[in-house]
């Protein structure tokens, strides 16, 4: 139970590391708790059988760690949201405007050239001037 502990401990700090939606904090605060929880119960029955409890130690502490992590990352983002959400909504559609008008002036190319037939193209060596040397 120690190294499950230390494993979610682990993931759950990456988890708040990775810059996405606030799925991944909500995951990642979900297995700290879980990792929390094993190292708490793994260290009791390392206590009751005087094992080590060296590994239950740290998957608890890395629980505590990224739980508090996580919440920061997920605060700071919903306070982010919440400031500059509108700027952010108007940058993005301005540019999907942008990119609509662009297709309308068909400035660049939709498809590519049509390419002629095999038929209609010379043979090899066919309609090429010989070298000199």
């Amino acid at each position: 139970m120690g190294v499950a502990a230390l494993v979610l401990g682990i993931f759950s700090i990456i988890l708040c590391v990775i810059p996405s939606f606030a799925m991944t904090q909500g995951l990642g605060a979900l297995t700290a708790v879980v990792a929390l929880v094993l190292g708490v119960v793994a260290r009791r029955r390392a206590s009751e059988t005087d094992q080590a409890s060296g590994l239950a130690t740290a998957g608890m502490v890395l629980g505590i760690i990224a739980f508090v992590l996580n919440l920061i990352v997920f605060a700071s983002c919903l306070m982010c949201q919440a400031r500059y959400g509108d700027q952010l909504r108007m940058g993005f559609r301005k540019g999907l405007e942008k990119a609509r008008e662009v297709r309308r002036r068909q400035d660049f190319p939709t498809s590519l050239p049509a390419v002629p037939p095999a038929s209609s193209r010379p043979a090899t060596g066919e309609g090429l001037s010989p070298e000199s040397p």
